[in-house]
């Protein structure tokens, strides 16, 4: 029994001494904070997420915040820290959407976009709601924007979108 109960404090200190990762592990982030402006206006609800540009050398969690009535946003990594990882990033601005489809959709009365019968519901019509905004910058693979976050931060940075 001695010989386990000593096996067994032998294990547990290893691991502790080993750890478990944690914010030690953790890529250095920088905060970022700025504002989206689609055709020249502000816009609420808008999703910003920054993707680490790996082909830049950049790896790790994404990033994202949403825009408040004045198009202001501030970012948080996937891993709930302030900030993003330092690097180059490409950067996605996305409309609200529903289950149905951008905001301004109907969804059904279970809120997962099916009817109580179990029926699909319509597709959602063309203007489904009023975001507009081009749907290239939804795409990590097709927006055309990008920025680099620094060490100390981004306190005021503007991105520009348009709606064709």
């Amino acid at each position: 029994m001695r010989n386990v109960l000593a096996a067994f404090l032998c294990v547990l200190s290893l691991v502790q001494l080993a750890g478990c990762g944690g914010v030690a592990d953790a890529p250095k982030l920088g905060k970022v904070a700025g504002t989206v402006m689609v055709d020249g206006k502000p816009q609420a609800g808008l999703t910003v997420e920054f993707h680490p540009d790996s082909k830049a050398g950049t790896t790790g969690p994404m990033s994202m915040g949403v825009t408040n009535d004045e198009g202001d946003f501030i970012l948080s990594s996937a891993t709930g820290r302030a900030g993003a990882v330092i690097g180059n990033h490409k950067v996605v601005v996305k409309c609200p959407w529903t289950l149905g489809g951008r905001a301004g959709a109907a969804n059904t009365a279970d809120g997962f976009g099916s009817s109580p019968t179990g029926e699909l519901p319509p597709p959602p019509a063309d203007d489904a709601g009023d975001c507009t905004l081009n749907i290239r910058f939804e795409d990590p693979d097709t927006t055309t924007l990008s920025a680099a976050v620094p060490e100390e931060g981004v306190a005021d940075l503007l991105l520009q979108v348009t709606t064709k």
